[in-house]
């Protein structure tokens, strides 16, 4: 096993993303939020895995990032490597931690901290090497605090996504959902809303 900082996730395709963790409830003010704002939340979430830029801190098996608008993430993750006959399975294990992490999404920006965090997995299977057989499959979990406009409170999420590979426009794409419940709301998303294509060299 050899450790792992979560990279963008144009190379999380490639490389993988699971996601799981239990939730708490906790106190919160004004409305709740809307199902485009939930939506919009999860897409936000996704974005802390980005690692694009250069790290505030690094070590053996962690770094920090400054999120996009201010505050910062830090990252925590492990990968593993294993072959099952002609098939390569690829696991990527992350915690995913906000810290005042500010985040804008459409009209919205979030303010988002770790309740205690988010946790990554997500499992990649290519047989024979041949990334047309690819099969990726995964959860995204945890708990967030978060701030919108005058409103905070605390986001349960618990997801699950599974997607093939979509090679139909010369780019990279996946073909598949993520559907689970953010902020109590159902949410049904075409997993490129949520992870973006990776164009074909």
């Amino acid at each position: 096993m050899s450790n792992l900082t979560i990279p963008h996730p144009r190379a999380l395709i490639l490389g993988a993303l699971f996601m799981l963790l239990a939730c708490d409830d906790g106190p919160s003010s004004g409305d709740p939020l809307t199902q485009a704002e939930a939506e919009a939340l999860i897409v936000a979430t996704a974005t802390l895995t980005t690692g694009d830029s250069e790290p505030l801190h690094s070590s053996v098996d962690s770094i920090v990032y400054a999120c996009p608008a201010g505050g910062r993430v830090k990252q925590v993750g492990s990968l593993t490597e294993r072959d099952e006959g002609s098939v390569s399975r690829l696991t990527v294990d992350a915690v995913i931690t906000p810290a005042d992490c500010m985040v804008k999404m459409d009209e919205a920006t979030f303010t988002l901290d770790g309740d205690p965090s988010i946790r990554f997995v997500m499992h990649v299977d290519v047989r024979d090497q041949n990334i047309t057989t690819l099969e990726l499959t995964g959860i995204i979990g945890g708990t967030l605090k978060y701030k919108v406009e005058n409103r905070t409170g605390v986001c349960p999420i618990n997801t699950q996504f599974s997607a093939v590979p979509d090679l139909s426009t010369g780019d990279l794409t996946l073909d598949g959902e993520l559907t689970g419940t953010v902020c109590g709301h159902t949410v049904k998303l075409d997993i490129m809303d949520v992870l973006p294509p990776l164009p074909i060299d």
